[in-house]
Parts: structure tokens; C-alpha cells; sequence
């Protein structure tokens, strides 16, 4: 009975998102596509999609049907969970969402599915996808089945999923434009749904989070003046938001007020909308406040930040890598492999920045082939980057360290001043090895760690990814 209430706890605080069984014409069932497994492609598909998006944006989570249903009775009663489940659902207005999909056959053979969304803040949305009657276009028009579903009871994160999606693959110009312009279409269709629906609440949040996408864009752009309006549009339309808060901060950080945006981060991690993201954007703000200033508590902040937005969010790879490189910015290389390694792990091996400072740390303990091993797989994942490039380059050159200036070579690292000790500049292995006094290891793995960072940010406005 104890782990039929635990279950019932889980279950009915976790918001889920189904594809019940598809409606689908004979000729589609006879080629194999029966009910069950079309509403099983358009789940995978959609899984697919929520699994590159920004994890904290509030959402559904996705779950095949049978998925998301015990089949058991409660002892003694004549009732069902899942009839426990819906009634604790409805009493504490937590409803499931489904997308609803009839796929029927047009004049010619032709296929049109038509989707409704039932439930959530997307509530009542729907839309219609067409298909030729060729089976070699099936398999690609029930992936658009799944596309639109997304952007019908997911927007947001369809949209944060195309923007990652550019990111990751480090593209320019008209490649980066066209994912933004979709994404900027999705977020603009949310903006635009009529106020005073059902879940209202639930409604002015995703708008919120739609607005903040697009000042997002605007950021990644270089926009920030533009980004600062439209995140104070938000405000005024929505009131505020923790996710409003952040982007306000990020435009005021680039924008060359640090101070300013760590007292508006602070304002956001305060709200009860804070998510996992605002608690690493928090982090990383005071990681470069500390960077600059060197003040202990500010590190120690940051590290409470990323430990907080862990706790929101354990499987946020973003979060992960943003405090492996806190972690190797300040010489606990052990530390920062563990978080890196976490993250490249709750990726699924997608996380490439992580591989980069996971490099940057076995160089900096003197493993220098391992670190070339990591800094491959990096580009298995993301492709060859300026930034992959940078590193090697740094690697190559025997860049060791960092004073407030920039990049200085190894024996300008010694606690006795430039040129101190020249004896292992070529061999960080040494350096990490030897105990002749000139410097520390812990102090070298640090100035190691931070000479790597900044030559993989050299000409880019970062210096935490």
C-alpha cells in the first residue's frame, strides 16, 4: 500500500503529455501503421525534439500511453489507479495533456491528419497535415505529424529545440537565420493566443517563456539594447518573471553592468517561477564576477547556484558543464571531469562543450594524449568548431596559464615573479608532478585551467560556454 501512495504522489504531481491511440484509415493499417504504433512514431518523434530543447522550460513530460498507466487495481476496492490518478488530477487541477490525431484518407489516396490538443495551457489548438498517397512519404509525413504536434501543445520547447539545435552545430548565417525565424514564428503564435483560456495561469507563464525566447534570440544575436526592451514589454504584459529577470540580466552583463545583473538574477532566483535555467544563468554571472574580482564569495555563490539549479533539474547538461568549468576555473580538474562527465552522460553523448573542458582538464593534469582523445570525440559530436580549434592550437603552442593581461607561458606562473622557473614550460606533466617548489600544482592547475579557457574564448564574447 506504501508504494501504491508513493507511485500516486509521483504520478499525480508529474504533468505528462500522451498520443492515445491514432485513428487510421484501412489502406494505412494494411501497410503495417496500426493505431498503437503511429501514436508510438509520434511520441518517439516528439521525445526526440523535447531531449534537444532547453529542459527547464515548463512543460509536459512526454510518455507513451501505456507508458504512463499501472494497470492494477487498489486492493479491497472495485477501482483502478489510473481512475485514482485522473480523479486526484482533476481535484488538484494538475490534468493530463493529449493530442488527439485522426489520420483519414482524402480523393486519390491521400492522407490528412488532423490533431487537437485536450488539455494544459495549448488547450483546443489543432491543426491539419497532408500527405501523397506514396508509401515512401508515410515515415516522413508522420515525423511532420509529430513536428506539429509539438508545436501545437509544446511550442516553446519546439522552439528552444530549433534554436539549440543551430548552437550546437556552431552554424552562420543563413543556417543560423532559418532555425531562428522558425523558432521566432513559433514563439510569436504564443504570444498571439487570446488571454482568459482555460489554465490561465499555466497560459501567462508559457507566454512569459515565449517572450524570453525571442529576447533569447535577440542575445544570441548581439542584440542586447533590443533584448532589454522587449524582456520589459514582457513585464509590463505578463508581469514579471523569473525568466524575464534573466534575460534582463544577460543583456545588462554583456552590456557591461555585472553588478546590476546579479541583483536582477537575484530578484529571479527569489520567485517561485525560478527554474534550473535561471539558477545557472545566476551562477555563471557571479563565476565571471569572481574571474574578474577574485572575491572567494562570489565563487562560492556560484557554486550554491549550480548546486541549486541541480537540485531543480538533475539531468540538465548545460547546468553540469557550467559548473565543471566553475569547477576547472579554479583548479579542482578532478571535480570538473566528474561534472563533465555527468553531462556528456545525461546527453546522451551530445554535450561536445563538455568533451572540450573535459580535454582541458587531463591536459592540465599532464595527459595530453587523453586530452587530444577528448577533444576528437568533441568534434564526433559537434563537428570541427573554432573552438575545438582554438584548444588544439593552445595545446600545441604550450599555453599554461593566465594573468589579468592574458595568456602567459608556464614559467611566468611562478609565485616568484615572470621567468621564475622555465625548467618544465613544455611539459605540464612535470609541472604537475614536480615538487621543486616554483609553483604549486594546485595553483598551476588553476592558471592551467583558466589559460585553456580564455584561448578557447579568443574572439568570442564568452568565457563560460
Amino acid at each position: 500500500m506504501l508504494y501504491l501512495i508513493a507511485h500516486l504522489a509521483v504520478d499525480c504531481y508529474t504533468l505528462r503529455l500522451t498520443v492515445p491511440p491514432v485513428s487510421v484509415p484501412p489502406s494505412l493499417e494494411n501497410r503495417g501503421y496500426r493505431p498503437e504504433s503511429v501514436a508510438g512514431l509520434v511520441t518517439i518523434e516528439m521525445q526526440r525534439m523535447g531531449a534537444l530543447a532547453n529542459v527547464t522550460i515548463p512543460h509536459e513530460e512526454i510518455s507513451g500511453a501505456s507508458e504512463s498507466r499501472l494497470d492494477i487495481r487498489i486492493p479491497g476496492q472495485d477501482i483502478t489507479y489510473h481512475a485514482v490518478l485522473d480523479f486526484l488530477k482533476q481535484m488538484t487541477h494538475r490534468a493530463d495533456v493529449a493530442v488527439r490525431i485522426d489520420i483519414a484518407e482524402k480523393e486519390g489516396s491521400a492522407l490528412v491528419a488532423h490533431l487537437r490538443v485536450e488539455g494544459g495551457p495549448f488547450d483546443g489548438r489543432q491543426d491539419k497535415v497532408e500527405a501523397g498517397p506514396d508509401t515512401a512519404e508515410i515515415d516522413a509525413f508522420i515525423k511532420e505529424v509529430g513536428t506539429t504536434a509539438m508545436r501545437l501543445a509544446q511550442p516553446n520547447v519546439l522552439a528552444s529545440h530549433l534554436v539549440k539545435e543551430a548552437e550546437d552545430n556552431h552554424c552562420s548565417g543563413a543556417g543560423c537565420d532559418l532555425n531562428f525565424s522558425k523558432a521566432e514564428r513559433i514563439y510569436d503564435e504564443v504570444l498571439r493566443l487570446p488571454m482568459g483560456r482555460s489554465g490561465a495561469q499555466a497560459q501567462a507563464i508559457a507566454q512569459a517563456t515565449a517572450q524570453a525566447g525571442k529576447a533569447d534570440i535577440l542575445i544570441i544575436r548581439g542584440r542586447f539594447e533590443d533584448a532589454r526592451e522587449l524582456s520589459k514589454e514582457g513585464a509590463a504584459r505578463f508581469g514579471e518573471s523569473a525568466a524575464l529577470h534573466q534575460i534582463n540580466a544577460v543583456a545588462l552583463e554583456h552590456n557591461g553592468h555585472r553588478d546590476e545583473a546579479i541583483r536582477e538574477l537575484r530578484a529571479g532566483v527569489r520567485r517561485s517561477d525560478a527554474t534550473a535555467e535561471t539558477w545557472r544563468v545566476y551562477g555563471d554571472v557571479l563565476i565571471h564576477a569572481w574571474y574578474e574580482s577574485g572575491d572567494p564569495k562570489r565563487y562560492e555563490d556560484a557554486i550554491k547556484a549550480f548546486k541549486s539549479a541541480h537540485e531543480a533539474e538533475p539531468r540538465f547538461a548545460d547546468n553540469l558543464h557550467d559548473w565543471g568549468e566553475a569547477l576547472l576555473s579554479n583548479g579542482k580538474l578532478d571535480e570538473a571531469v566528474a561534472k563533465f562527465s555527468s553531462a556528456v552522460s545525461v546527453s546522451g553523448d551530445r554535450h561536445g562543450p563538455s568533451r572540450i573542458g573535459w580535454s582541458i582538464a587531463l591536459y592540465c593534469k599532464g595527459d595530453v594524449k587523453g586530452a587530444r582523445v577528448e577533444l576528437d570525440r568533441a568534434s564526433r559530436i559537434n563537428g570541427s568548431n573554432d573552438d575545438i580549434a582554438r584548444v588544439l592550437a593552445a595545446m600545441s603552442k604550450g599555453v599554461r596559464g593566465v594573468r589579468p593581461g592574458g595568456i602567459v607561458p608556464v614559467g611566468d606562473m611562478a609565485d616568484g615573479g615572470p621567468g621564475a622557473d622555465d625548467s618544465t614550460a613544455d611539459d605540464p606533466a612535470l609541472l604537475a608532478q614536480t615538487a621543486n617548489g616554483s609553483v604549486h600544482p594546485a595553483a598551476y592547475y588553476r592558471r592551467c585551467a583558466q589559460g585553456m579557457l580564455r584561448a578557447r574564448s579568443v574572439g568570442t564574447s564568452k568565457f563560460q560556454s
